[in-house]
């Protein structure tokens, strides 16, 4: 599962521990730290059809050493959380996911992506989106298992644009595996990437 306690790193820069009690909340939907990223899963679905922003690289994790999948105190990130919103990566980095597990989940930075009923849509036609973002040193492993989307869940129009996962990524399906995406059976899904 997911650690309560989270070791934060902005820029690469170890910034301290925090054990979570309550959910963080975000200012203005623009994200600066893991917590909020973690916050952005948990809340998008009772807040559908919002705008999120990155604002600095993000680091899960400390991965200063080419070994650090075998360090110890690792925060696992979220399996089968599902995204109703549109996140602009603003050109920085997320790195540092780690998910280990070979179980028959849906795993990535979105784990599934869905459109909700109602949203209307971006100025671009997609109904749910992630942009402008780059994934660096991590493990994916799960049954559907992509860098930044396991599963998109609808037929309303995804969209998946300047976006890449660099060869410090490893992502393993058990059942099927993709760079950007591990499956999808849904019609309206559009990479359009690196």
């Amino acid at each position: 599962g997911v650690c309560s306690c989270v070791y934060l790193y902005i820029n690469g820069e170890y910034q301290g521990s925090y054990i979570f009690t309550e959910k963080v909340g975000l200012s203005n939907n623009s994200i600066d730290v893991d917590e909020e990223l973690a916050y952005m899963l948990e809340s998008s679905t009772n807040e559908r059809g919002k705008y999120y922003k990155l604002m600095n690289d993000i680091y899960l994790n400390d991965v200063s050493d080419a070994d650090w999948t075998n360090g110890t105190n690792l925060n696992e990130w979220f399996n089968g959380k599902q995204f109703f919103g549109f996140l602009d990566g603003g050109n920085y980095t997320v790195n540092g996911i780690y998910y280990p597990d070979t179980a028959d989940t849906w795993v990535g930075l979105i784990p599934q992506i869905l459109a909700a009923g109602g949203t209307t849509a971006a100025a671009d036609g997609s109904k749910a989106s992630i942009k402008n973002l780059g994934i660096r040193n991590s493990l994916i492993q799960g049954g559907y298992a992509g860098a930044f989307v396991g599963k998109p869940d609808t037929d309303n129009g995804i969209l998946i644009e300047n976006c890449f996962a660099d060869s410090s990524v490893t992502v393993i399906g058990t059942i099927r595996e993709g760079g950007i995406m591990a499956s999808t059976q849904k019609k309206n899904v559009i990479i359009k990437s690196l």
